[in-house]
C-alpha cells in the first residue's frame, strides 16, 4: 500500500517540477518604503498634479515639506522671505524664481515620472546618502529628460537633499540649492 502512494505523490510533484516558470514582474521602485526611490516616488506623486509655479508659496511648501531635509526646508524658506523682499521693494518687477518648475531642470513640467536607478554612498561621518536618477516627460510636447535628486537617511527615512540638473557643456550639474542661495544675491 505504501508503495503505490509513494508513487501517486512523486507523479503528482513532478507536475508541479515540469511546470514552466511563469515571467516575474519585478517590483516597482515606488514598492519599498526603506528606499530612497520610495521617498522620490511620493514627492512626484504630489508635486506633479500640483504643478507649483517657481518658487513655492506657504501652501505648496508645507505640502512639500515632508519629502525635504531640515537644511532644504529652511534654504526655501528663507529664499520664499528673500523673494517676499523683493517684491515688496520692486512691486513691478518679476522677482527671480517667480515662474516654472523649479524642481526640473526643463521649462515645462513634467507629466510623468519613472526611477532610472538608485545609488549609496556613504558620507563623512558615517551617514548614508542616495543619489537617485528620474527620467521625466512631457506629454504635449514630447520632451523628456533626466534629473537626479540626493537623498540622505535619517531616522526618520529618506529625505532629499537636493535636486541636480544637468548642465550644458557639460561642466557638471546645476544644484537646486546653489540656485537657492544665489537668487537674490547683489553679485548677479
Amino acid at each position: 500500500m505504501r508503495l503505490p502512494a509513494l508513487g501517486l505523490i512523486a507523479l503528482l510533484l513532478s507536475g508541479c517540477v515540469t511546470q514552466p516558470p511563469q515571467d516575474v514582474t519585478p517590483p516597482s521602485p515606488c514598492a519599498d518604503i526603506t528606499t530612497a526611490a520610495f521617498m522620490v516616488c511620493q514627492f512626484y506623486g504630489r508635486y506633479i498634479p500640483m504643478k507649483p509655479f517657481g518658487l513655492p508659496g506657504s501652501t505648496s511648501q508645507s505640502l512639500l515639506s515632508p519629502f525635504f531635509s531640515p537644511t532644504l526646508n529652511e534654504l526655501l524658506q528663507e529664499t520664499l522671505q528673500q523673494q517676499e523682499d523683493f517684491i515688496a521693494d520692486y512691486p513691478e518687477a518679476l522677482p527671480p524664481l517667480a515662474d516654472g518648475p523649479l524642481f526640473s531642470s526643463n521649462a515645462r513640467f513634467p507629466d510623468h515620472f519613472e526611477i532610472a536607478n538608485e545609488r549609496h554612498f556613504t558620507g563623512e561621518r558615517g551617514s548614508t546618502w542616495a543619489l537617485v536618477t528620474v527620467r521625466l516627460r512631457h506629454e504635449d510636447s514630447g520632451q523628456q529628460w533626466q534629473d537626479e535628486l540626493v537623498l540622505r537617511h535619517t531616522p526618520q527615512g529618506y529625505l532629499i537633499e537636493d535636486f541636480l540638473f544637468p548642465r550644458r557643456g557639460g561642466n557638471g550639474p546645476q544644484r537646486l540649492t546653489d540656485t537657492l542661495r544665489d537668487a537674490f544675491s547683489i553679485d548677479q
